[in-house]
């Protein structure tokens, strides 16, 4: 007796073993969809702290009116940013960036500051310095 069409999706009508104990994890997108809803939700809320923290980079880098080869660069890395920990990395080259600007560098830093406190909080601890 042959097994059902449906239960034998390999040529060789053998049923598809299962993953193996030891075998590696599935992180490709259709990976990225299993878990419980709480997780998902959770990796969800995290990207999307992650691309509007991007997207005020962006924005800031793109209200500096210099146009020399270190801004052009430090835009350039901010759009080929893919985690959070590159934009932590490239927040010391956009501040010394915005330095520059004036009043308005001073409030573009804050914005960054405030960015940059919801993706990783805890990151910008107060101090005596700051109004609260």
């Amino acid at each position: 007796m042959s097994a059902p069409r449906h239960f034998s999706p390999t040529p060789d009508h053998r049923p598809r073993a299962s993953a193996a104990p030891g075998a590696p994890r599935n992180y490709t997108v259709g990976g990225l969809r299993t878990g419980m809803p709480a997780e998902q939700m959770s990796r969800l809320s995290v990207r999307k702290a992650f691309v509007d923290t991007k997207l005020v980079f962006m924005q800031v880098l793109a209200q500096i009116n210099r146009t020399d080869a270190g801004v052009e660069w430090l835009r350039k890395q901010v759009r080929s940013a893919q985690m959070p920990e590159d934009l932590w990395l490239l927040r010391a080259a956009v501040y010394d960036a915005l330095r520059s600007e004036g009043a308005q560098g001073a409030e573009l830093r804050e914005l960054l500051r405030r960015s940059l406190d919801g993706l990783l909080p805890g990151t910008y601890m107060p101090s005596g310095f700051t109004t609260l």
